[in-house]
């Protein structure tokens, strides 16, 4: 199905650090955006559609230090790079970054709180 087709929650940009934790190491990466259902992470390392993950992150608005449990569901790999536009089914695209796409898969009410705080504040950019 069209990544369009399949986007629920609205989007909003969150550029911060993330560590990761999954298939037994550690990752870094840098957020671009942030929904209720998920979160994308631009990262060089690749993990496999389906890996389980703890990332952790720091909201300064809150001054809330998060910890949550996800898995990845799509990667954009490093090729895309040089597609631009061509990733999102033509559409023109500048800053494309490879990474993944991870949904939450566990969430406490205080960390749903805060990020349901954040969005209020923020405007929405893309549909996840």
């Amino acid at each position: 199905m069209p990544v369009a087709d399949r986007r629920v929650h609205p989007r909003y940009h969150l550029r911060l650090a993330v560590t990761l934790r999954g298939d037994n190491n550690f990752y870094t990466g840098v957020s671009s955006d942030i929904s209720e259902g998920g979160i994308f992470i631009a990262t060089q390392y690749m993990l496999p559609i389906g890996t389980p993950v703890v990332m952790q992150f720091h909201i300064s608005r809150f001054g809330a230090d998060l910890t949550l449990r996800g898995t990845v569901r799509w990667i954009r790999a490093p090729e895309a790079m040089a597609r631009g536009g061509e990733v999102f089914g033509g559409a023109h695209v500048t800053d494309v970054k490879p990474g993944m796409g991870v949904q939450f898969d566990e969430m406490g009410p205080e960390e749903a709180r805060i990020i349901r705080e954040f969005m209020r504040c923020r405007t929405p950019e893309l549909f996840d």
